[in-house]
């Protein structure tokens, strides 16, 4: 039988900017330094990593056989900051040496989250009385589609990484999985890659939501016709950064 090593995720160097441009504000230029000092309360299953990627990081585990690894929102309003509709981020990530997922089991990184209640998230969709949206990435071993009969799996020392999308047509049941280019995005265990990401919310009850991706600053991903929220939702916005790390789902 084959031992899994699902040790994931080093994280190091995080930075959030409202707009590309070199003249937008930083909402958040962070080196953990100060190890994970920098999330709101309820951080919880990270810890601190001496070698990252330049200087100190983070690092989550998920030990063998189980799911959880960590999870820590990084709130706009916490630092008086009104919650925006646009969003660009960068983090550099680490899959270690051993790493192994098991097809098609696939499992959560960090990313964009508009959670107004406990929707979006574990299987339950926005509503109209309770809506949502959430975009966090994942990682996965099957390419290009989600899992499915027919699709190939990549190396066991490979690991691809995609967004994992609660939006207003995503499946009954969990969030959408759409898998970045393999060609740029499957990731050699072992190295450190900078992963970069943007997020446009849709004009409420228009399909005209934006998400794109990079790898090392090469085009990984992108789709413009994304419906995050219903006319009339417009106070539905960019509510946190969501470093939820979790091996399955």
């Amino acid at each position: 039988m084959r031992r899994r090593y699902p040790a994931l995720l080093a994280l190091a160097f995080f930075a959030l900017v409202p707009v590309f441009a070199a003249a937008a504000p930083v909402y958040l230029d962070e080196s953990f330094d100060e190890g994970t000092d920098v999330f709101s309360s309820g951080a919880w299953g990270m810890e601190p990593l001496t070698a990252g990627h330049e200087g100190p990081g983070l690092r989550s585990i998920i030990p063998a056989g189980e799911h959880w690894g960590s999870s820590g929102h990084w709130y706009f309003a916490d630092h008086g900051l009104d919650d925006p509709e646009e969003l660009w981020w960068r983090y550099y990530v680490k899959f270690p040496n051993g790493f192994y997922i098991e097809p098609p089991n696939r499992g959560k990184l960090p990313g964009v989250g508009g959670l107004y209640t406990y929707n979006c998230l574990g299987g339950r969709q926005s509503t109209a009385e309770e809506p949502c949206f959430s975009a966090r990435m994942l990682f996965s071993r099957t390419y290009p589609g989600p899992g499915q009969p027919g699709h190939p799996d990549g190396p066991d020392d490979q690991t691809l990484v995609g967004f994992y999308v609660y939006h207003l047509d995503s499946p009954a049941t969990r969030g959408d999985i759409w898998t970045w280019d393999p060609a740029v995005a499957a990731l050699d265990h072992g190295q450190w890659y900078c992963v970069e990401g943007h997020i446009e919310l849709n004009t409420p009850g228009v399909y005209n939501g934006v998400l794109e991706g990079w790898v090392d600053g090469q085009d990984a991903f992108a789709k413009g016709d994304i419906a995050f929220r219903r006319a009339g939702e417009a106070d539905i916005d960019i509510k946190s950064f969501w470093f939820d790390i979790y091996y399955g789902g």
